[in-house]
């Protein structure tokens, strides 16, 4: 059975009779033998408990629902010890798409986070069997010093923050906000917070701290950000610069302030 492999995240999953038809920007498109396609994505995020990835995964599909996107929901699944899925239905286009969107805990290094789309309820199936199947593969080497834009990120703040509020009668909602601070030095500090209310019904809040030495490098002419965390683990994020201000790891954005 062939198998797929992300490097950059260190990753490996079974393909279950689907080939790879193209990758780009983090994403890659997988056929089965219908024509039908799937797409998936893994990346890195750095969370400690489940309660930390189900507020994320919830806050992810109540926006969905804010932005009047979500057809569908079927909650949150939490499978055995270190993983938890959503899986939803999102309008992509005026159709109806399968999201599954899920997150796994793996000791001593950073865990990953999965994203699979699919319109086709042929790929339903897979799309949630490669997460299933994903397992910590060795990751690849990164390049280069990038000394030009480690001088740009030296001395700032990376956060990112996100907040939402409920239009139910209950009321409710939740907030993320999480930083990476760069120092001159080469160390760095991480701090992670998520709340989750539910109105009338309570809620909760989950936190978490590291610390480390970063670098940035440069894979061909990707700069990476690199991340040596105290705890013994490496993890790898792509960089990409937006508007003024603003800084993109793995697809998300940051806002870039000053320390």
């Amino acid at each position: 059975m062939k198998n797929f492999t992300d490097p950059n995240v260190g990753v490996q999953t079974s393909l279950n009779g689907l080939t790879v038809q193209n990758e780009k920007d983090g994403w890659s498109v997988l056929q089965n033998a219908a024509g039908d396609h799937l797409s998936v994505r893994f990346s890195f995020h750095f969370f400690n408990d489940l309660q930390q990835i189900s507020a994320y995964l919830q806050n992810e599909v109540q926006q969905i629902a804010a932005g009047n996107d979500l057809a569908g929901d079927e909650g949150l699944q939490q499978l055995g010890n270190d993983s938890v899925m959503a899986v939803y239905y999102q309008y992509i286009d005026n159709t109806s798409h399968l999201v599954v969107l899920a997150a796994k805990i793996i000791p001593g290094r950073p865990g990953i986070l999965y994203m699979g789309v699919t319109k086709s309820e042929a790929l339903t199936g897979p799309c949630r069997q490669l997460f299933h199947d994903a397992k910590p593969a060795a990751m690849a080497e990164t390049g280069k010093n990038d000394a030009k834009t480690a001088k740009q990120l030296a001395n700032h703040m990376l956060r990112y923050m996100h907040g939402y509020t409920s239009n139910t009668s209950g009321g409710g909602g939740t907030s993320t906000d999480k930083s990476f601070s760069l120092f001159e030095d080469g160390s760095f500090r991480y701090s992670y917070a998520s709340v989750v209310s539910m109105g009338s019904l309570g809620g909760g809040t989950s936190r978490n701290e590291g610390f480390g030495t970063w670098q940035v490098q440069k894979d061909g002419q990707t700069p990476c950000l690199v991340l040596y965390w105290h705890l013994g683990s490496v993890g790898v994020y792509r960089l990409e610069w937006g508007e003024p201000g603003n800084i993109f790891l793995d697809g998300e954005r940051y806002l870039l302030d000053n320390l």
